[in-house]
Order: structure tokens, then sequence, then C-alpha cells
């Protein structure tokens, strides 16, 4: 392709967390977590990305 290419990928496979546990939850350590996902760590090496922005599901 030559040219710069954007990939979203969503994780549906999460554990559920209560309501509690989603308000703790910082954006920096919601980007750490997915940081260490196998899954998007070998995204991550196969396509030479890189995560620009982390999101709950409900900030959609």
């Amino acid at each position: 392709m030559g040219q710069p290419l954007r990939v979203c990928v969503r994780l549906e496979a999460v554990p559920a967390m209560g309501v509690a546990g989603k308000a703790m939850r910082s954006s920096p350590e919601l980007r750490a977590r997915f940081e260490e996902d196998p899954i998007v760590r070998a995204m991550l090496e196969r396509f030479g990305g890189r995560i620009s922005e982390v999101k709950r599901r409900s900030e959609d």
C-alpha cells in the first residue's frame, strides 16, 4: 500500500467488571492493560503500529 493505514481493534472477550471497578480504572491503567495484552502486542509487532488511544466501551 505504501500509505499510512489506521486500524481499530476491539477486544470483546474482556472480563466484565463491576461499576466500582470501572470507575476506579483510569486511562493510564487501561492503556497499560492493553499494552500487555498478547493479541495487542502481536498486532503492534506485526504491523509496526502504536496505541494512540484507549477508551472504555461506553465512550464510543
